[in-house]
């Protein structure tokens, strides 16, 4: 869907310095303007379309980074392992749950939040309660249940 927009407004951009040639009678300006611009706008753009997910666990807290463009990577989040509340794949039950927990903040951190390997993590940091949303493998699964056995429900 990105991309999709990302090209809608690559488009855009060629026909707004098209019809400013037009309208201004400028048309070497904007001819020179047309491929500098969209350049820009690629390079600027382009990294965002293909973002991935990164989880690391060391000294029972989960570090969750996002990478964009397979190259910069930005660090979103620390959850305290310990502080968690619960740890369980996304279904009815655990949606209901997240919602009642009334979180002050929702990360979206997954590929798809329809996808059926989607856990949920509810935690509490500095007196606010928070949701994450997260793909999880069987193996970071079972380091989750050593580092907080009582939190985790495995389905």
């Amino acid at each position: 869907m990105k991309k999709i927009i990302f090209v809608a407004i690559y488009v855009l951009s060629v026909i707004a310095w098209l019809v400013f040639g037009l309208a201004t009678k400028e048309f070497i300006v904007a001819g020179v303007l047309i491929p500098i611009t969209l350049g820009l706008l690629i390079f600027i753009t382009w990294r965002y379309t293909s973002v991935e997910y990164e989880y690391t666990v060391v000294s029972n807290t989960m570090t969750v980074s996002v990478i964009y463009g397979k190259k910069s990577r930005k660090r979103i989040l620390e959850i305290p392992l310990r502080d968690a509340v619960l740890i369980a794949l996304l279904d009815d039950d655990t949606e209901e749950q997240a919602e009642k927990f009334s979180p002050h903040g929702v990360v979206p951190a997954c590929s798809d939040i329809n996808n059926e390997n989607i856990y949920v993590i509810l935690y509490e940091q500095d007196g606010e309660r928070n949701v994450v949303y997260l793909d999880m493998t069987n193996e970071m699964l079972k380091c989750l249940k050593r580092i907080n056995p009582s939190a985790c429900i495995k389905k």
